[in-house]
């Protein structure tokens, strides 16, 4: 199973990188991608991969990854089954991009605004079932999605057209009063 973080690594927090530690301890030959435009710059790779380890994190489960091309980028999709959401940030374009791409997320959710769109995007996907509210729970979800492989398959296949069918991939109801 590959688990990963697309987007900026500044959401990211010790609590949690403890919460992915926890994840790929109990998801035995998992790996963690993190792909982020902050990896461009080598001293950004290097302190957020000693925050890894800070967490425990073997650096040999995990892959950091730097921009590239939107068709690569979207290409690299096809390499991950789920990806983390961080907390208490979560993420909004990234997550829509990955249930585009057939790729489930496990959410955080929190109180505010900022913790809350995972929330509102897996709901509007029929994935509420994938929002958490706590570490036990948001790592807890990680490794049964990850065990639930028809269910990676399915939606994999399926995502798209959900996405597309949702509020979220409406483009008509959303732009549609737009005279551009």
């Amino acid at each position: 199973i590959t688990f990963a973080c697309i987007g900026n690594i500044a959401k990211t927090n010790m609590r949690i990188l403890v919460a992915w530690s926890k994840i790929l301890e109990r998801v035995p030959n998992s790996k963690l991608v993190v792909r982020s435009i902050s990896f461009s710059d080598p001293a950004a790779q290097n302190e957020f991969s000693m925050q890894l380890k800070s967490a425990n994190i073997d650096s040999n489960r995990v892959e950091l990854l730097g921009p590239v091309s939107a068709k690569d980028y979207f290409a690299s999709y096809n390499d991950v089954d789920i990806v983390l959401d961080t907390y208490p940030f979560n993420g909004g374009t990234t997550s829509c991009f990955a249930a585009y791409m057939g790729v489930p997320i496990v959410t955080w959710a929190g109180h505010s605004l900022i913790s809350r769109m995972g929330q509102s995007i897996l709901g509007n996907l029929g994935l509420s079932d994938w929002v958490t509210f706590d570490e036990p729970s948001y790592v807890d979800r990680a490794v049964t999605g990850a065990q639930d492989i028809p269910f990676l398959q399915r939606f994999r296949l399926e995502g798209r057209e959900i996405f597309q069918r949702s509020a979220l991939g409406n483009h008509q109801r959303n732009a549609g009063g737009l005279d551009l």
